[in-house]
């Protein structure tokens, strides 16, 4: 399932911004394991896209604002 693997990789994502141990948030984590779960059994695209509409939300929230590139002259 295509949702699946969206979901994981985002969990991935999230994970790996999270490694330093400084950035650690377990609600983020259980949030993504938890989507997983659901959309594991759901069959609506409509709910999916939905939950995978929150997981972005969520990693939007951790995930450090990045600065545009300076144009170069």
């Amino acid at each position: 399932m295509q949702v699946l693997s969206d979901a994981a990789l985002g969990l991935c994502d999230l994970l790996d911004w999270m490694q330093d141990g400084e950035h650690w948030d377990a609600a983020a984590v259980h949030v993504h394991v938890g989507a997983l779960r659901v959309l594991r059994r759901e069959s609506s695209e409509a709910a999916c896209d939905n939950v995978l509409a929150g997981l972005r939300k969520v990693r939007r929230n951790q995930f450090p604002v990045a600065e545009p590139a300076p144009k170069a002259h």
